[in-house]
């Protein structure tokens, strides 16, 4: 991840989970993970992650680096828009 200079992420069906990986400024990984009922697709559009759960789409819109503590990141997710499907 280091080399390539990326990031992952991914959801998990059955756990109900979206995790974003990737690296720390000092190499260490670093592991987000966020719980959406039955998460399942996941796109990258422009700045923005979409994703789908049992009864909605989501998306995630980069705003920028951020400073949490001691941790420092080059890109924060959070979502700006989410629309209600149904079953």
């Amino acid at each position: 991840m280091a080399s390539a200079g990326v990031s992952f992420a991914f959801t998990t069906y059955r756990a109900n989970k979206v995790f974003l990986v990737g690296l720390k400024r000092d190499g260490r990984i670093s592991v987000f993970e966020r719980t959406f009922q039955r998460c399942m697709g996941m796109a990258v559009h422009d700045k923005a992650l979409l994703m789908s759960s049992l009864y909605q789409l989501w998306s995630f819109e980069n705003v920028g680096a951020s400073r949490s503590g001691e941790d420092e990141y080059d890109a924060m997710f959070v979502p700006r828009v989410g629309f209600i499907t149904g079953d």
